[in-house]
């Protein structure tokens, strides 16, 4: 008997604190929400056109991973052959001039008490490569395919269950008209989702991270404010994300 009742509790509990769902046709409606008070966690669903990966890529038929997912792993070596920037100014297309030479992988927003480079992933080092931008070796290229194909696989087999499979996170960025999520957590999932014809995607924001980058307040972005980057150049970088890429605009 105490152990019914025990079940009973957690049952409670689990109801209590079940994610609350909201659908999005708009990302700019879905800005209010970032202000989410509530203990029961809430989940996001937003449309496909809405998420960014890092460096700007839309999750359409023109993303790298989407493209794998549709075509083979060719699309991953083309896309990490051509997309293997040096510094931050090649990566975004930036004009020269201060923070242009910064590495690739810095973000404007980003307030970390020490740099450093994206880590290895899956047994493989850093040094093999890494998932959003070339060069890339060949077993990372594999690796990266091989991630894509499985979770592609395992969601067309038994659906996307963020509560067991983990949640795709991130941040909103904004310039007061546009707004696009940035996707920190989660990228082979949201592209999975996107090559299965899902015409919104489930996401979260991310716990202790800021949840609206917004571009009428980049004069604190920690990057600007320490003048690493200027203004114009912080608001370049997320206008690209606002506007969003693909493969064909490398």
């Amino acid at each position: 008997m105490p152990g019914i009742f025990k079940a009973m509790r957690q049952a409670a509990s689990l109801a209590r604190y079940a994610a609350v769902v909201r659908r999005f046709d708009d990302p700019m409606a879905a800005l209010p929400y970032a202000y989410w008070w509530e203990k029961a966690p809430l989940r996001m669903e937003l449309p496909v056109s809405a998420l960014r990966m890092q460096g700007g890529f839309t999750y359409g038929p023109d993303h790298p991973f989407v493209q794998a997912l549709a075509t083979g792993k060719e699309a991953l070596s083309r896309f990490y052959t051509h997309h293997a920037p040096e510094n931050l100014g090649q990566m975004y297309g930036l004009p020269g001039g201060a923070g242009a030479d910064l590495p690739p992988y810095v973000l404007p927003w980003r307030k970390v008490l020490k740099d450093r480079p994206p880590g290895g992933e899956k047994g493989l080092p850093a040094s093999q490569g890494v998932a959003f931008y070339g060069p890339c070796t060949p077993k990372k290229v594999t690796l990266e395919a091989l991630r894509l194909s499985r979770v592609a696989s395992g969601i067309r087999k038994s659906g996307f269950q963020p509560d067991k499979h983990g949640d795709i996170e991130g941040h909103f960025i904004t310039d007061g008209t546009r707004a696009c999520f940035f996707v920190m957590g989660g990228k082979h999932r949201a592209a999975a989702l996107a090559h299965l014809g899902n015409s919104h995607i489930p996401v979260r924001l991310r716990p202790g991270r800021m949840a609206i980058m917004d571009t009428r307040t980049a004069q604190h972005w920690p990057m600007v404010a320490d003048g690493g980057l200027s203004p114009k150049t912080a608001c370049a970088i997320a206008d690209l994300y606002l506007t969003g890429r693909g493969m064909s605009d490398l």
